[in-house]
């Protein structure tokens, strides 16, 4: 699950469970679009990137918050053409985005769950 806040916070969840980051403005934005399936008048970089990888066939095969690192989540983006695969790091926060965009669901690393609070 996603919530916006306009802080701009952001919670990544499982039910109850999970983890709550800062994110910029601009990602928050971002994020606030496709949660509200109101988007911009103009594609934003999110979109940009979407729809360049749909063009080309590329699916997001998995998506998943890995570590944490001095203070700051790390993802893993894993895409596809169905012949090559393409592993990429990324902020949690591009994942979310480009997440909500394909429709698809994330992982959170079994190794955060002691980073997981309440967020409900």
């Amino acid at each position: 699950n996603l919530r916006y806040e306009p802080d701009p916070v952001l919670y990544l969840s499982n039910d109850c469970q999970g983890i709550r980051m800062g994110v910029t403005s601009d990602q928050a934005f971002s994020i606030r679009e496709v949660l509200a399936n109101d988007m911009f008048s103009r594609p934003l970089t999110h979109d940009l990137v979407f729809e360049t990888f749909s063009a080309f066939n590329i699916k997001l095969v998995y998506a998943k918050i890995d570590a944490i690192k001095d203070g700051i989540y790390t993802a893993k983006l894993l895409f596809s053409d169905g012949t090559l695969y393409y592993e990429a790091d990324s902020r949690p926060s591009d994942m979310a985005a480009l997440t909500l965009r394909y429709r698809n669901k994330f992982a959170i690393s079994n190794g955060l769950a002691s980073n997981m609070t309440n967020v409900c």
